[in-house]
């Protein structure tokens, strides 16, 4: 046996080599660190089911019949990791004292629970969504069942003296880690579908108004730019021979550098206001791709205006000046467009309920 030593080193925080370190604490404080202790007590899970099946297959008894109460703990405590991160992740504007009243529920995973069932059942009915609140319950209330405070599986007796578990009970382990995977999985699926939501998000009243404004004095040029790019992917259609692989005899350079500089005086031919509301509408078309907006007609295009604002940049702003950055953009994304920026328009407006 090895002793040990009163100046052996533990917690070593200057190894040069980072490929044998965990790097930690990054994170700050939000809720992309309950999601990262959660994988990682998920991973501890797995590790330790995986010792068990190795014991099973050893009849390692003194593994199998012990192993129970870390595995149970991680489990657990990964449930209660689940439902912290779900309360910070999916309502975007918590103030610091919501969240600190809700983080000293503690361990309480019924307290955490009820807490966390009403924006789950809120936001679930606005998005349309069919989460099945009972069955999350349900495995809460499993968990309250046998290890209420988050002691029984860490500790063989109470303060009291009196014993968690006063009967011996055969635990089905590989029934516990079918579950739980089930249970992880989903939970991070409905957390991360919710938290999408642009409830909580604002649009400026003014910005609404101008936006509108604009896209309506404008809405022929729109039609023109997205019937422009048609054409060209028709004409780009039949000029390109249909190969798996092109060399350059297959490319007509006298029209490439032609259709450039024709290029080049159309995109100068828009105002600059017109060139912030193609760029808005690529980019918001791009972002409602999968964006998680309300069911309700009027409360989803809320949510469409929400996220145009939100995602409008400075320098595409309405009312921004010319600038070579928006210029690029413009001519990358809408000149040279494609099928895809098609698409993106076509799907902002489809939205706003406007007709092309």
């Amino acid at each position: 046996m090895e002793k040990i030593g009163a100046t052996d080193v533990i917690f070593d925080f200057n190894n040069n080599d980072t490929r044998l370190c965990s790097y930690f604490g990054w994170e700050f404080n939000n809720s992309h660190a309950f999601y990262n202790y959660a994988v990682g007590y998920k991973k501890a899970a797995d590790a330790t089911y995986e010792a068990f099946k190795k014991a099973v297959i050893n009849s390692d008894i003194e593994t199998t019949d012990t192993i129970c109460y870390p595995l149970v703990f991680l489990y657990r405590h990964i449930v209660e990791l689940l439902l912290k991160f779900s309360y910070i992740r999916i309502k975007s504007i918590r103030i610091p004292e919501e969240i600190r009243s809700f983080l000293n529920k503690n361990h309480d995973l019924q307290k955490l629970w009820d807490s966390v069932k009403i924006d789950f059942e809120r936001l679930s009915k606005r998005l349309g969504d069919d989460i099945d609140s009972d069955a999350v319950e349900h495995y809460i209330n499993e968990f309250i069942k046998y290890d209420k405070k988050s002691m029984a599986y860490r500790y063989p007796i109470e303060k009291n003296l009196n014993r968690f578990h006063d009967k011996g009970l055969y635990l089905n382990t590989p029934v516990l880690k079918e579950s739980m995977d089930k249970f992880f999985y989903y939970m991070v699926h409905i957390i991360d579908r919710l938290s999408d939501s642009y409830e909580d998000d604002e649009c400026n009243p003014e910005f609404e108004e101008v936006f509108f404004k604009i896209l309506n004095e404008s809405l022929h040029i729109v039609k023109e730019t997205v019937l422009k790019i048609e054409h060209n992917l028709e004409e780009s259609n039949k000029t390109i021979p249909n190969k798996k692989w092109l060399d350059f005899s297959d490319i007509d350079i006298d029209n490439l550098y032609s259709d450039k500089a024709d290029t080049y005086v159309w995109v100068n031919s828009f105002s600059e206001k017109e060139k912030s509301l193609l760029i808005i509408l690529y980019i918001a078309g791009t972002y409602l791709q999968n964006a998680h907006l309300a069911e309700e007609k009027n409360e989803r295009r809320k949510d469409v205006l929400k996220l145009i604002y939100s995602s409008v940049q400075s320098d595409f702003s309405l009312d921004s000046p010319k600038s070579q950055i928006k210029d690029n953009y413009f001519t990358d994304k809408i000149a040279y467009g494609g099928k895809y920026t098609v698409e993106a328009i076509k799907r902002t407006l489809h939205e706003l309920e406007v007709d092309l």
